[in-house]
This record gives structure tokens, C-alpha cells and sequence, in this order.
């Protein structure tokens, strides 16, 4: 793109912008999803690595708000994998199925389980 611009006693100046291709700074993290599993009722949860931190991201979809984003821990056994949450005021335990990856659940405190589909 080019601009003239006015510049004092009358003169031009011309100015040449380039558009320079987009990458991303060593201050914005990548983000490497490990689960994201889309709860039957009305929460999506996100488990993912930043940084080598490995965090959880619940989404509620009737609301349209992230209301939870948090570090988290993994415990595996030969059945399932549990994420949960480190922080918090109350428990919030995602699990997905080793033998069948694409089913997971999410339960938040005393809330009732909420049976998911992982989408990745």
C-alpha cells in the first residue's frame, strides 16, 4: 500500500506500508489440545498443555462464557484417563475412555455426570 502524506512547507512524502505475514511472538504460547469433549447438556471442557502446563478450559455453550480455566493433573489406569482441576471451589474431574476415545464425561462438584462425545 502506498500513502502520499502532507508533510510541512507543503511537501510530499511518500510512505509505502507492507503488509508483514502474521507469526506468532515466543510470548504467546502454543496451545496443544489433548481432550475436548462436548458434554450432552450444555458444558464443552478443553484439556490442553501450555508451556508444558496442563490446564482445563470448561465452556458453558447455553451461556456462550468460559467460566473455568485452570491448571490441572492427570491420573491414568488402564480404563480411563481423569483430569482435575489443581484450583478451585470445587471439583471438576474430566475422564475419557481408553478403550473408546471418542467417549468422555464432566462432572462439576455435585452437579449430575454430564456423558460427552470427544470431538478430537
Amino acid at each position: 500500500m502506498k500513502f502520499y502524506q502532507l508533510g510541512l512547507f507543503g511537501s510530499l512524502t511518500l510512505i509505502t506500508l507492507a503488509q508483514m505475514p502474521f507469526s506468532p511472538s515466543s510470548a504467546q504460547a502454543a496451545e496443544e489440545t489433548l481432550l475436548l469433549c462436548r458434554g450432552s447438556t450444555s458444558t464443552t471442557a478443553r484439556v490442553y498443555q501450555e508451556d508444558g502446563t496442563l490446564k482445563m478450559r470448561l465452556y458453558d455453550h447455553i451461556h456462550k462464557v468460559v467460566w473455568f480455566n485452570s491448571p490441572a493433573r492427570s491420573e491414568t489406569n488402564p480404563e480411563v484417563i481423569t483430569y482435575s482441576n489443581i484450583f478451585g471451589e470445587q471439583p471438576i474431574l474430566i475422564t475419557t475412555n481408553r478403550n473408546d476415545p471418542s467417549l468422555c464425561s464432566i462432572q462439576v462438584g455435585d452437579r449430575p455426570l454430564e456423558r460427552g462425545t470427544a470431538l478430537n
